[in-house]
C-alpha cells in the first residue's frame, strides 16, 4: 500500500512497484495511507513542519516488467498453470495479456490492481510543494539504514517474492520475449514520457 510514512525528520513516499511494501513492513507512522494525485494531503502534512521528504522511484520500465510478471505469475497461479518455459511461448503470453489490457489499441485500461502497479504517476510528484529528495528504489534499502540507522526488509523483492525458477525466467525469458512481441513499439511509446520524466527527477533530486 501506498502512502507517506514518517520516522524522525524524514517522511517516505513510494508507489506500487516501487518500495512500498517495504515501507509498509518498516512500521513507521504511516500518517497518510493512500496515493493522493493532487499531493493535497501531504502539502497540508508539511505546512510548518521540519521535515525531509523522500521519494523512492524506480526504472520505469523495471517497474513495468516488475508489474506485469507480478500480474501474469498471480494468474497463472489462480488457474493452476505452469508458466511459459520457451522464449516463442512467452511471446504469445505477452500478446495476448497485451491485448487483455487494450494495449493493441494503442493506449492501456487497467483496473485498480493493475493501475497500482503500471500506471504512470511521476509526474504528480510535481504538485509537491516543499522541497524533496528522490532516491532510485534499488537503493531503499541502504538508503533507510545510512539516514535512520534502520534495517530496511527486503522480503518482498523479485529474488525472494518468486522461487528461484520463476525467477530464472522473470529476468531472463520473460524480458527478452517482450522485445519480440508485436506490441512492444505501443508499449515503449506509452511508457516513454515517464521515463522521461524519471530521467528529469534523477537529474534535478536524486
Amino acid at each position: 500500500m501506498s502512502g507517506w510514512h514518517q520516522s524522525g525528520n524524514y517522511i517516505f513516499f513510494a508507489f506500487g512497484k516501487c518500495g512500498s511494501t517495504t515501507l509498509d513492513h518498516l512500521h513507521f507512522d504511516n500518517v497518510i495511507k493512500d496515493f493522493d494525485p493532487d499531493c493535497e494531503l501531504i502539502n497540508d502534512y508539511l505546512q510548518d513542519k521540519n521535515l525531509n521528504p523522500v521519494v523512492f522511484i524506480r526504472e520505469p520500465m523495471d517497474r513495468f516488467f516488475s508489474g506485469m510478471f507480478q500480474f501474469m505469475f498471480v494468474y497463472s497461479k489462480k488457474l493452476n498453470i505452469e508458466l511459459p518455459d520457451t522464449q516463442n511461448a512467452w511471446i504469445k503470453v505477452w500478446e495476448s495479456v497485451l491485448e487483455l489490457l487494450n494495449f493493441d489499441k494503442g493506449y492501456p485500461i487497467f483496473n485498480d490492481a493493475e493501475s497500482y502497479h503500471l500506471q504512470h504517476y511521476l509526474k504528480n510528484l510535481n504538485k509537491i510543494q516543499k522541497e524533496f529528495a528522490v532516491v532510485e528504489t534499488a537503493h531503499l534499502t541502504p538508503y533507510i539504514k545510512n539516514v535512520l540507522g534502520v534495517d530496511a526488509p527486503n522480503i518482498l523483492n523479485s529474488a525472494n517474492r518468486y522461487g528461484s525458477a520463476e525467477y530464472k525466467i522473470y529476468k531472463e525469458l520473460f524480458r527478452t520475449s517482450f522485445y519480440k512481441n508485436k506490441y512492444k513499439e505501443i508499449v515503449i511509446n506509452w511508457i516513454q514520457p515517464e521515463i522521461d520524466e524519471y530521467q528529469k527527477l534523477m537529474a534535478e533530486k536524486g
